[in-house]
């Protein structure tokens, strides 16, 4: 069954029809609304964060699919866009590892973002060729194996947006470890997989969409769901269906208005987003995946 609805919700052949896609927010059968877990912490903490007071997060329990979490837009528009700064602007720069440093089309040193704004002809090449980045362990693609030989220091607001997430969601205990951000564009997909490379396949992970949106498409005890992702959503894949094929086949624009921008007069006075980053993130989505890839009680790995 999931390759027949990957290959159907992949079809360029007709429009793409969302009646059989989980839409959280209207609360269709199978969906559960979870209460979000208390927490000590200041609400100063979310809001650095980007994150709206957890008091109004609305977190749901898909009950087809054990273990998997579903959290609409928990994010301030100003938090959506430090979000998809991060992942265009900084994070695509050494030490971080992207693919194209493999290809050879950035040298050290070199920011991707900032060239493709500075040389029209390199941007030609470099704007829609950023597919993937990877900080803290390295997931290496062709091993599927983490090294403590390819590790790099992981940002400290990923690491702070997964705790706090964590707490809030599932009351649990979690340390980011490894991140991998995807860039997809219209056309693109995410194969079917399974997420076990990780030493600690017990911690759950925690995917973020910004941007486009995504039909997310996952199967668990013979189950298969497809959910409709937007931009500020967050996924979690816990319990059972932390190990669960799952993939993304359609990639779609984001709806008006963005939710990234203000909706009020004012701020759209003083609104100083730089339109580049915009025309981008409208036309792409990005993901932020965290994951905790040792063990309780390891320090390193082996």
């Amino acid at each position: 069954m999931f390759k027949v609805l990957f290959k159907q919700y992949k079809s360029k052949c007709s429009p793409v029809s969302l009646d059989n896609v989980i839409k959280p927010e209207d609360l269709p059968d199978g969906v559960q609304i979870k209460q979000p877990s208390s927490l000590n912490e200041s609400e100063v903490a979310f809001e650095k964060l980007g994150l709206i007071p957890p008091t109004e997060w609305k977190i749901f329990q898909i009950t087809s699919q054990s273990g998997l979490l579903f959290v609409k837009n928990p994010f301030t528009w100003e938090g959506q866009r430090f979000w998809i700064n991060k992942c265009i602007v900084e994070y695509p720069q050494q030490p971080n590892k992207t693919n194209l440093d493999a290809h050879g089309l950035l040298c050290p040193g070199e920011n991707w973002w900032k060239i493709c704004q500075t040389d029209d002809f390199r941007k030609k090449i470099l704007l829609k060729k950023l597919r993937w980045i990877t900080l803290g362990y390295h997931h290496n693609w062709d091993t599927k194996v983490y090294s403590e030989q390819s590790k790099t220091k992981m940002p400290e607001e990923l690491v702070s947006l997964g705790k706090l997430c964590a707490k809030v969601t599932g009351g649990w205990d979690l340390t980011p470890e490894a991140a991998i951000i995807n860039f997809y564009h219209f056309g693109s997909t995410l194969s079917g997989h399974i997420d076990h490379s990780e030493p600690n396949v017990e911690a759950p992970i925690f995917s973020f969409s910004f941007g486009g949106r995504a039909i997310f498409l996952i199967e668990n005890s013979n189950n298969t769901s497809a959910i409709l992702l937007e931009s500020g959503d967050l996924v979690i894949m816990s319990g059972q269906s932390r190990l669960a094929m799952h993939g993304v086949p359609r990639i779609m624009e984001p709806l008006h208005p963005y939710p990234w921008n203000p909706l009020d007069s004012l701020n759209q006075e003083i609104d100083d987003w730089d339109p580049s980053i915009n025309d981008y993130v409208t036309s792409a989505r990005i993901n932020i995946n965290l994951r905790q890839v040792l063990k309780p009680g390891h320090s390193t790995l082996g």
